[in-house]
């Protein structure tokens, strides 16, 4: 995994360098305009002023800051350091400073800048200087969002010319001073991590160096500073442990020594530690240093339990000098364990298990017992067992990389997949830098999780493959392509067809796998529908009929058994198609003397029924202009007596009943019954009409249903 801190070395002379100038006042190093293949959780940002120059730090809010000569003439006009964030393709800066603090302290000065901006980003730029040690500055991110971050540092105002540069570093100089901006130390570590540009401006050269710090995640806090995440420094040793006894020891002699410690640097992988060591006689073997999680408190008697989380590679004790030294062990592949922020570790130096190690011939580990003063407490192993021991902290150093997983930002699928049609699922994924990706896979599970299978991309051939279909219901399509946004990230595009399966919701679950075997998964909870019910072919109306029954493929098998019926069955079932068709025909005969006898009874009625109309309301040609009788309704003087019409005929009704009676057997009651069901009976009549026609094409179609039943 790459890495990136940075030691900014700032040196200013005042005796004339001979240099040989360079024509090109314009300087341009430039990675990629967009962010850069390298992130980190903590860098160390520092720079030394020597020769008695000094930093005037302005005590308002516009973030700039001035570098003098001891006499007081201005080298660079103004130098800031700002914090940006990538918003779409552009980066913008966190705000502007809200608050300044100024402490002054004997010699030494304390500024401290804060930023915030509307996602609640909190941005502290903070700058210690001291005439004997320089100055040193942290930057510290409190993120409020999911954000891609870098760390831009200006200086403006130059008034040297340049003289030279290279990846790391660039020189200006003038007939009194000269001064280097230097940033080997990330260069050496990470190699080639850092933009930087030169440029004329209106009060002399202008130097902007950019360095990448990658995501962020919502909530992380985060403390720019070098890869060294903890440690308690060889300075303070003023004793040492004596370890002369093979590790895991049984007896009196102690075998292994550590240190209980808090992380709290935010998450990053551990890469290496560091203990004072020096060995005594011919000691032989290999040595480690492991990590275990603490049990008891930490700074009293905090110790290890459990198995090692971590173990490094191998040391030999042989190697050791003969005076304390800072010894380096080094953690690779699964044991570059990710250190949780908050949680407390003992880190441990272990013997060799084999080789020699005796009174004689043994290893010692430096540490403070006169005024201890780092927060944790020194434990050491003999007897079998871990012995924690107050009021002793033991020398060390904890590095770390960034903890920097890939990052599934996003899905978009097509909304629909339909049985046999081709469909797009495309995911966005981001890594620092993305060229180390190294797989991305999808897992589409159909409704219920009743059938899944898994695509998967992979980075170094830039291939799609099929890695599980256990129920084959899926075509990977050689249209799957992946799309590179820029040096971050990639979309996947994954382009197949659904052969079969649940109808219904999918979900998709994306993992990304990087380099350092780091990874991300996401889930994406209905991102399609799978639709078996696609109209075409025909036979699919079928098979989405049968499904929604649970019977899934029926028109398949009940196809593959016909198929292995005789050529007679098909022969019958060819006639007995005939016969249908023959049916068929005898409906539509019947529809077509329906609606030939219907057109001619309606044609007959309307045209008597204009006929009548045109009598009635004398405008018939046979009444007038020739007759000219009027309209028939006047001639007769309907209006005077048509009122009574309805009383006269209910009158001669029942007038008519006893006479009727007369000559049927039952009396007028029998006649009422007799009128009533007269009534009913022509009003069914003309009911019968239709239902028989229409029940005996009912009859037809059902009579069809018994000939194909076998």
């Amino acid at each position: 995994m790459k890495k990136l801190g940075l030691i900014l070395l700032l040196v200013m002379a005042f005796s004339m360098i001979p240099v040989n100038a360079i024509d090109r006042q314009v300087v341009e190093h430039k990675l990629d305009p967009e962010i850069k293949p390298v992130s980190v959780t903590e860098t160390d940002s520092s720079f030394i002023v020597d020769g008695g120059s000094h930093i005037e730090y302005f005590k308002d809010s516009t973030g700039y800051d001035m570098i003098k000569t001891p006499t007081g003439e201005t080298m660079v006009a103004s130098q800031r350091w700002t914090v940006e964030y990538l918003s779409g393709t552009k980066w913008k800066q966190v705000g502007i400073p809200y608050e300044v603090t100024h402490t002054q302290m004997n010699e030494s000065v304390e500024v401290s800048r804060h930023y915030t901006d509307y996602a609640s980003t909190e941005i502290e730029v903070k700058a210690k200087t001291n005439p004997e040690l320089g100055t040193k500055t942290d930057i510290i991110i409190n993120s409020g969002e999911d954000r891609f971050y870098r760390i831009v540092w200006n200086l403006d105002g130059i008034n040297n010319e340049l003289v030279s540069y290279d990846d790391n570093s660039v020189t200006f100089t003038s007939s009194t001073d000269w001064i280097t901006i230097d940033w080997s130390d990330a260069f050496n570590q990470y190699g080639d991590i850092t933009d930087f540009e030169v440029t004329d401006s209106a009060g002399g050269k202008k130097l902007e160096v950019i360095f990448n710090v990658g995501i962020i995640k919502q909530g992380e806090s985060l403390v720019l500073d070098p890869t060294l995440i903890a440690s308690y420094d060889i300075s303070n040793r003023d004793n040492q442990l004596n370890m002369q006894g093979l590790h895991p020891s049984a007896d009196a002699d102690v075998s292994s020594g550590g240190q209980t410690w808090q992380f709290v640097s935010g998450n990053v992988t551990l890469t290496s530690v560091e203990f004072a060591l020096l060995k005594s006689g011919l000691p032989l073997g290999n040595s480690y240093a492991r990590v275990y999680d603490m049990t008891g408190t930490h700074g009293v008697d905090g110790k290890p339990t459990g198995a090692a989380l971590a173990s490094s590679d191998a040391v030999s004790v042989a190697t050791f000098g003969l005076g304390f030294a800072r010894i380096g062990f080094n953690f690779t592949g699964a044991d570059q364990i990710e250190l949780v922020n908050g949680t407390f570790y003992v880190l441990t130096f272990e013997n060799p298990t084999a080789g020699t190690i005796d009174v004689g011939n043994y290893v010692r580990i430096g540490r403070d017992v006169s005024a201890p003063t780092d927060p944790g407490n020194l434990c050491f192993y003999s007897n079998s067992v871990w012995t924690e021991q107050a009021g002793s902290d033991i020398i060390y150093y904890v590095y770390g990389d960034p903890y920097n997983p890939p990052v599934v930002n996003s899905l978009d699928a097509d909304p629909v997949f339909s049985k046999d049609a081709s469909g797009w699922v495309n995911t966005t994924v981001s890594n620092l830098p993305v060229i180390d990706l190294t797989t991305v896979n999808i897992q589409v599970n159909t409704t219920g999780d009743q059938n899944n299978f898994t695509l998967r991309w992979t980075q170094a051939t830039d291939t799609f493959s099929e890695v599980s279909d256990l129920d084959n219901i899926c075509t990977l399509n050689a249209e799957s392509v992946r799309e590179n946004i820029n040096t971050t990230t990639d979309k996947i595009c994954f382009n197949f067809n659904i052969t079969g399966g649940q109808s219904g919701f999918c979900d998709v679950f994306v993992t990304a796998i990087n380099d350092d075997v780091l990874n991300d998964t996401a889930l994406f909870s209905n991102a399609f529908t799978f639709s078996y019910f696609n109209f075409n072919p025909t036979a699919d109306l079928v098979d989405a009929a049968f499904e929604q029954f649970g019977i899934i493929g029926y028109l398949t098998t009940i196809t593959t058994w016909v198929s292995g019926i005789s050529n007679r069955f098909e022969s019958s079932l060819t006639r007995l198609l005939e016969l249908i068709l023959l049916q068929f025909t005898v409906i539509e005969q019947v529809y077509n003397f329906f609606t030939t006898w219907a057109t001619d009874l309606f044609a007959i009625a309307l045209t008597f029924s204009t006929f009548y109309h045109q009598i009635m309301d004398g405008t018939s040609p046979w009444i007038q202009p020739i007759y000219a009788i009027g309209n028939f309704w006047d001639l007769i003087g309907y209006d005077s007596w048509a009122p009574a019409v309805p009383m006269l005929l209910f009158i001669w009704w029942l007038d008519s009943m006893p006479k009727r009676a007369q000559q049927t057997v039952g009396g007028e009651f029998q006649v009422f019954i007799n009128d009533l069901n007269t009534a009913i009976g022509l009003i069914s009549y003309f009911v019968s009409i239709f239902t028989s026609v229409a029940n005996a094409i009912i009859n037809y179609v059902y009579g069809l249903f018994p000939s194909i039943t076998p």
